[in-house]
């Protein structure tokens, strides 16, 4: 999601938090909101420009709601072209190879992959969470093997990086059956 979709999201609807409770408030018994609109619309200067949030509030509504049923494009890498055709993997099925291979490393409790594909092969940034008995620069090594070889061997793709992030130390969650 884009940052000012983002920022759409954010205050779009607290816009309508606003219109609302001074809607409850009118309702209430608090004229105020309504004097004030009366003079505004006295003007058609201030019409315009009443109108033209309106129209603003609009057109992020329709977008806000037309987003909805976008596709988000799907990110392929191109395994192999042969005479018949060619077959492409997806950036999901890649990233369920890294954490398959992830999981085989001891002492590797939890994996939050991102991986990049470039036109040579992908590139592959991995958050990792270990045992505390773990010895980070042992595991990370044998993480970044362990990605290299199921995803050279899975997909065939060559890995042209693989960069580990340890960003917690934690309990071993299960017993691992090896």
């Amino acid at each position: 999601m884009k940052v000012y979709e983002r920022v759409l999201l954010m205050v779009y609807p607290l816009t309508w938090v606003g219109v609302a409770l001074v809607v409850v408030m009118v309702a209430a018994g608090w004229n105020v909101p309504l004097d004030n609109l009366q003079k505004a619309l006295a003007t058609t200067v201030n019409r315009w420009g009443l109108g033209a949030g309106a129209a603003v509030l609009l057109i992020v509504a329709l977008k806000l709601f037309l987003d909805n049923f976008r596709q988000q494009a799907v990110v392929q890498a191109l395994v192999r072209q042969n005479p018949i055709g060619e077959v492409r993997i997806t950036l999901p099925a890649l990233e369920n190879l890294v954490v398959r291979g992830a999981h085989r490393v001891t002492g590797v409790r939890d994996v939050r992959p991102r991986v990049r594909i470039t036109p040579d092969g992908v590139a592959v940034f991995v958050q990792a969470s270990v045992t505390p008995e773990s010895e980070i620069p042992e595991v990370s090594s044998e993480l970044q093997r362990a990605i290299k070889e199921s995803l050279e061997r899975t997909a065939g793709i060559e890995v042209l990086e693989a960069r580990i992030l340890v960003d917690g130390i934690g309990h071993e969650s299960k017993g691992r059956v090896e």
